[in-house]
């Protein structure tokens, strides 16, 4: 059996909280399986995963161990990290990574002595220092959606398929100026942004990344001419909201590695 290694999460959503809980199954290994901390569980938590922009994350950080306890390493998820933070990210968020975060002993973003009440690992160190120098690029994804919730659920959805490298944007501007600094796997565009329709950024994107093969988008009540033009235009399939997370799920389990 592997051993569990809990994390205490405080002020995620549950978005959030999916797409760590889908991390932690990635990431498993043969001899660790993670698990979120909960009340009443027997061991004390290796890590604390907090959102630094909800008072309940604020108050955990705050919080101090009982008498004898060690506090687990603090991992803060926004800007103005405190200083007792081990590591602190910044949205959007690299799941995965911050789970390796957890395990290094060495990369602390509060100095040499943070750290230093709790030395345990993981077991990434040594796997990322053996990463094949040859290993392709990531998959990258660009979300285009004006709703924060959206978003947070389409994150939450893109890492159950092992899509966790992820961009977020709110407009069709924002959408032109990413593709023209960065490749990405898979468009996923809402076509209802607030500056422009759907079917005249398609175009752009068209225009400034030909080669990108893979773009859903979504729509809260896609038309017969929505569909049909989907099937003329290489668009992978266009989603009525709210979404079926079966359908997105299907298609995003068709993105090559």
């Amino acid at each position: 059996m592997p051993e569990e290694v809990f994390v205490k999460v405080a002020g995620l959503s549950e978005a959030d909280r999916l797409a760590l809980e889908s991390a932690f199954a990635q990431v498993g290994e043969s001899l660790l399986a993670y698990r979120i901390w909960t009340e009443g569980t027997p061991r004390m938590p290796a890590a604390r995963v907090v959102d630094g922009q909800s008072e309940l994350g604020r108050q955990e950080a705050l919080s101090a161990p009982a008498s004898g306890d060690v506090q687990p390493r603090l991992i803060w998820i926004g800007p103005q990290a405190p200083a007792s933070a081990w590591r602190s990210f910044e949205r959007p968020i690299d799941w995965a990574e911050v789970i390796r975060a957890m395990s290094d002993p060495d990369q602390s973003q509060g100095g040499d002595d943070a750290g230093d009440s709790l030395d345990f690992d993981l077991g990434f160190s040594e796997a990322a220092d053996t990463v094949p120098p040859d290993e392709p690029p990531a998959r990258r994804v660009l979300i285009a959606n004006a709703d924060a919730n959206e978003r947070l659920y389409l994150r939450a959805r893109l890492a159950l398929s092992d899509l966790t490298q992820a961009d977020e944007v709110e407009t069709g501007a924002q959408v032109l100026e990413r593709l023209k600094a960065q490749e990405y796997t898979l468009l996923l565009m809402d076509m209802s942004l607030p500056d422009v329709d759907g079917w005249t950024l398609h175009q752009q994107v068209k225009a400034v990344r030909p080669a990108l093969g893979h773009i859903i988008m979504t729509k809260a009540q896609p038309s017969l001419m929505d569909h049909l033009r989907v099937r003329l235009s290489g668009v992978k399939a266009v989603l009525g909201r709210p979404l079926a997370g079966d359908k997105l799920q299907g298609l995003l389990d068709q993105i090559p590695d």
